[in-house]
């Protein structure tokens, strides 16, 4: 596993980074121009310890809900312990964003999904009375609108949502975003995990911060279902054991075996990254996506296989990443590989048809003995609008030291049940407490992996679903499957 590109590994080595120093008329100039750098982020205490606090309420309050009245309705659950406090606001970022009425980001779905991005918002309005306008898409559709924007060099959206391993190159290339080499000095990145580091940077510097929906992807599966085909309830731990016990479901009990979504060519890049970093491999070489290493091959093929072998049924080919897990919850598949996220829903509503009977376990080896290696790519983050005006700035920055912070870090994994990019919330007693097998979903994201990929690298994953499609259901062969992608990749690479 050593030689795999871990992201997502959370005890890794930090860069240094530091201050931007200014004097005299030169500071004046900069504030003018950047009044984020008049916010004085080390008062009233040092960056790093005002990121630190976590101040909980045994429900969402009032006043939150007052703000972002969707928090009190279903299928979210109100009468729930909560991170409500403990961010210490920074001296000076009243002045730093007067003027500013709202702030505008696209979100990846719907908001009653994501009750951290809603706490988050509603404290940062309470707080400093700028609304946050979170402008509800689908996922693909946001990247188009996104693109469109800054194109056209708007000042709105002042956040922009991305997927950092997918987008967060181009974002930098095309200059859309503001630096924000300033905002990750030494001491706070001390805070976080190498994968929170590392997804903000391209090219060494750093372009954007937040750390919002972190689903390191693990294997659910249904023990009674197990039980009767193998005789135990307990899961397999390779791929290959996934491929047998996924045959010996679908011949022996009628369920379908595995459940993912082969519709979406970003959740299948995740789910394919899993075998290829399990055995050890990589998705880019030196800079480009490399689809002839032997190592691709075998992940391909055997990706390929579980269409053929029947484990995987051709009905996925139209399923959604929404629709994997509802069809797992509906009782109809023995496996399912997906964000850990769903532990924390099946746990606080449990679905009739699998209440009791199903478990999860951290991603699947390659092989006996391998470590299992899951994808993080579903981290998403936010980055600063280059043509937002300089206040818009300065409070697009205010909220991404909130939202960093352990008090919105702890809503990610404590009440809306995504992981989170601080280690140290791992070890808070309140989060024992409230999330179901902690430390299979730390070890999860301690063993995650990603890599970013290149400018059109989204062209080629989608390339990379279209030749696997074929190919699992016997249009081409593997080998023709190979070749084809092979070329399309090289017609959109830089």
């Amino acid at each position: 596993m050593s030689k795999v590109t871990l992201l997502g590994l959370l005890f890794g080595v930090l860069v240094m980074l530091a201050f931007p120093v200014f004097g005299g008329g030169d500071k004046e100039a900069a504030a003018e121009e950047a009044p984020w750098l008049e916010i004085q982020w080390n008062q009233p205490e040092p960056w790093a310890e005002r990121l630190k606090g976590v101040e909980l309420a045994p429900r969402i309050p009032q006043t939150f809900i007052n703000q972002e009245s969707w928090l009190g309705n279903d299928p979210i659950n109100p009468n729930k312990t909560v991170a409500v406090g403990g961010y210490i606001w920074p001296e000076g970022w009243e002045e730093a964003v007067e003027g500013v009425e709202s702030l505008t980001f696209y979100n990846f779905g719907g908001l009653p999904h994501d009750p951290a991005i809603g706490l988050a918002n509603a404290a940062f309005e309470v707080k400093t009375g700028i609304d946050v306008n979170a402008q509800a898409m689908e996922e693909l559709g946001l990247w188009l609108k996104t693109v469109a924007a800054m194109t056209a060099k708007r000042n709105e959206p002042q956040l922009i949502d991305h997927t950092p391993l997918l987008s967060l190159a181009h974002i930098a290339a095309a200059g859309w975003a503001e630096n924000l080499d300033f905002f990750w000095p030494e001491e706070v990145q001390k805070l976080y995990g190498e994968g929170a580091i590392t997804s903000s940077k391209v090219d060494g510097r750093f372009w954007a911060s937040g750390f919002v929906s972190v689903k390191p992807f693990v294997l659910f599966y249904r023990p009674s279902i197990l039980e009767e085909v193998t005789g135990s309830p307990e899961p397999p731990s390779t791929y290959q054991e996934l491929m047998e016990i996924g045959k010996m479901v679908v011949e022996e009990t009628g369920h379908y075996g595995l459940s993912v979504p082969a519709k979406d060519y970003r959740y299948m890049w995740y789910i394919m990254s899993g075998p290829m970093y399990s055995m050890d491999g990589q998705f880019i070489h030196d800079g480009r996506f490399d689809v002839t290493t032997s190592e691709y091959r075998e992940m391909f093929t055997y990706m390929v296989d579980l269409v053929r072998e029947g484990v995987v049924p051709k009905e996925a080919l139209g399923w959604s990443w929404t629709d994997t897990a509802e069809v797992f919850a509906r009782g109809r598949a023995a496996f399912l590989i997906d964000g850990s996220v769903n532990a924390t829903r099946w746990s606080d509503n449990p679905p009739d048809e699998i209440a009791g009977d199903w478990d999860f376990r951290p991603q699947l080896a390659w092989g006996s003995g391998d470590i299992g290696v899951t994808s993080i790519g579903t981290l998403a983050s936010w980055a600063v609008n280059k043509y937002a005006s300089p206040a818009e700035k300065a409070a697009a920055m205010l909220y991404l030291d909130l939202y960093r912070s352990y008090q919105c870090q702890w809503n990610e994994i404590g009440f809306e049940g995504n992981e989170c990019v601080v280690p140290a919330v791992y070890d808070m007693e309140s989060i024992s407490k409230s999330v179901y097998k902690p430390e299979a979903r730390r070890q999860s994201l301690q063993n995650s992996g990603g890599e970013a990929l290149p400018v059109n690298g989204d062209q080629m994953i989608q390339f990379q679903l279209e030749w696997w499609a074929k190919a699992a259901t016997g249009e081409v062969s593997v080998d023709d499957a190979l070749e084809s992608l092979a070329q399309d990749i090289d017609s959109v690479s830089p």
